[in-house]
């Protein structure tokens, strides 16, 4: 893949130069199945030739952009000054895809969510830059965001939930949940009124999850 042999070589120039920085961006199509789904797979792939065609037009001298898989971009900004010059790229982009999209009479809308990465002595692969970039895409995107600018908390974050996800997966198979009752009482009259149902986790590590 090209996009990742530029990443790399990026990687390895930064290693002998100080003070440089990259960033790379993951653009994520939002909701662009349905337009599979409603229009068909040839107007999809029109939409994505299109976007290309916009997203090439819109970047500077010595930017690349890939399509990166059916819904997704990538965007490599090979020398970044600021922060804030990379955010006003995101953002530029997000304009870019969100203006409409015209095909045989019919105007199509879209938008994006963007995780925008910037190069750390902590990557040391293509691969780190865009799983990271791809970590800040989906807090963009649950957020509600066009883009989203990644931080290492992030990260954490998505390895803590992974790991949650295997360790429940064994809870079940474990019989570690725990069904408990908890009453309902009308505190004026002291009357019961029923029962709550409560699943908790007796965890072997953390204790009771409740």
């Amino acid at each position: 893949n090209y996009v990742l042999s530029l990443i790399d070589q990026l990687l390895k120039k930064n290693e002998l130069s100080s003070g440089e920085r990259f960033a790379v961006m993951l653009i994520n199509l939002n909701r662009f199945r349905s337009v599979n789904e409603s229009l068909g797979y040839q107007t999809g792939d029109r939409v994505i030739k299109h976007l290309a065609k916009r997203l090439r037009e819109l970047s500077s001298p010595g930017e690349t952009v890939g399509h990166f898989g059916a819904d997704k971009f990538v965007m490599v900004l090979p020398s970044v000054t600021s922060e804030a010059t990379a955010i006003g790229r995101a953002e530029a982009v997000a304009h870019c895809i969100s203006e409409a999209i015209v095909f045989k009479g019919r105007t199509l809308y879209t938008s994006a969510s963007i995780g925008l990465v910037f190069h750390n002595p902590n990557h040391l692969k293509a691969e780190e830059v865009l799983r990271d970039a791809d970590i800040a895409m989906y807090h963009a995107k649950d957020n509600r965001r066009s883009w989203s600018v990644f931080d290492r908390s992030m990260h954490a974050r998505a390895v803590m939930r992974q790991q949650m996800e295997t360790d429940l997966r064994y809870a079940i198979v474990c019989n570690e949940l725990q069904l408990f009752y908890q009453p309902i009482v009308n505190l004026s009259t002291m009357q019961l009124h029923g029962f709550e149902a409560l699943l908790r986790w007796q965890h072997p590590r953390k204790g009771m999850i409740q």
